[in-house]
């Protein structure tokens, strides 16, 4: 990044002494200016390359801390259902222990109105006694049988009585039975209700405290992208300025020599043209930008042959090109064979044309095999397809 930054200082003082656009002059645009920009251009392309791979990079990053993320939630959406559910069952329990405690009390008043009602009618056979009551036929008549009739009538009511009393003795304990198995249920179920919250907090806590990476990736990501997006827009504002350059230099060379090259070119490698030369969506980087060759859809491994005769000026890795040579063949004519996966070729070397240069593949910034094949004019881009 320090070596696109100082690309940019230097090409911005380039560019400041440029002759403008449009205005008449006799002498061409500065070819310094040129120069320094197609250095920056450079640089930018290698920073710009760096910097979609480390995106990339971090969106893989991001995508494996948002599924872990988003795992942690469903296992808290989870928790919390069982922990709700729990609730609901104690909630239940409750209600029915409280429905209990009613239906007792309510049948612990009949069993003390009919203890009530025997006591009345026994207390109320003395109190008239002295009035023609069953006791006074009791205690004054001389009939046997008045004696025996108050004696039953008593016995009546203290059968009646005791046995409504019994009758809700039995409903009572069979009450206080169900309320006691309630009782334990309604236990149970706060313990389970108690463990899945438990559970529940022990994994959120683990969602909150995984949210900082999380985050930060987000953050990273954002950042880079952003990096990403300034590199390529000063990288297409220097290209608009080289091309402005350049069309200014053609147009005041009009009827002069255009150093064109030396002649046809060879075809490199057995395969049609499958994305041409011209502005095009980069399929990695996903913007529109100058497509500066022609792409060849050769098999993979298949031999790259040099175009002419000429000179290796480089041969290595290339930032996005990948693996690339470039070979210079005299006049201000120069190709660019990239994208390959072994070179067959080394800086110096004296090629003739038709001779294997190196092998397809697909590294760098490639979505598959391919040869990435340009053709250079005194240092700028230009259609191969008119030269071959």
């Amino acid at each position: 990044m320090l070596r696109w930054l100082a690309a940019l200082v230097l090409v911005a003082g380039a560019i400041a002494t440029a002759v403008p656009l449009g205005l008449a002059q006799e002498d061409d645009p500065d070819p310094k200016s040129q120069s320094e920009l197609r250095a920056a251009i450079g640089e930018a392309a290698a920073e710009e390359t760096v910097a979609a791979l480390e995106l990339q990079e971090t969106q893989a990053r991001r995508a494996e801390l948002e599924a872990v993320a988003d795992a942690l939630e469903a296992e808290v959406a989870a928790a919390n259902e069982r922990m709700l559910a729990a609730q609901a069952v104690v909630d239940r329990i409750v209600a029915e222990q409280d429905a209990l405690e009613r239906e007792i009390i309510r049948i612990q008043a009949e069993i003390d109105v009919a203890e009530a009602e025997f006591g009345e009618s026994a207390a109320g056979l003395y109190r008239n006694a002295g009035s023609g009551g069953v006791l006074s036929v009791i205690e004054y008549s001389d009939d046997p049988r008045s004696a025996v009739a108050a004696d039953r009538y008593l016995e009546q009511i203290s059968d009646d009585a005791q046995a409504e009393a019994d009758k809700a003795g039995v409903l009572k304990d069979d009450l206080d039975a169900t309320h006691e198995m309630l009782e334990a249920q309604r236990r149970e179920a706060d313990t389970a209700r108690a463990a899945a919250q438990a559970e529940r907090d022990k994994v959120a806590e683990a969602r909150a405290a995984h949210e900082p990476a999380r985050a930060a990736a987000e953050a990273e990501e954002a950042s880079e992208q952003d990096q990403l997006d300034s590199i390529s827009s000063q990288r297409d504002e220097w290209e608009a300025q080289l091309a402005a350059l350049q069309a200014e230099q053609a147009a005041l060379a009009q009827g002069v020599s255009r150093g064109s090259g030396n002649g046809v070119l060879g075809w490199p490698c057995d395969g049609n043209v499958a994305s041409g030369f011209g502005y095009r969506t980069h399929p990695i980087l996903g913007y529109s930008r100058l497509h500066t060759g022609v792409d060849i859809g050769c098999a993979n491994t298949a031999p790259i042959s040099a175009a002419g005769d000429g000179v290796v000026l480089e041969a290595g890795p290339r930032g996005g090109y990948g693996n690339a040579v470039l070979i210079d063949h005299g006049d201000g004519l120069a190709t660019l064979y990239a994208h390959q996966s072994q070179i067959a070729a080394s800086p110096g070397q004296t090629v003739s044309r038709g001779e294997v240069i190196g092998y397809v593949g697909s590294t760098g910034l490639s979505t598959g095999p391919h040869l990435h094949w340009e053709v250079w004019v005194n240092g700028t881009p230009v259609d191969p397809m008119g030269y071959a």
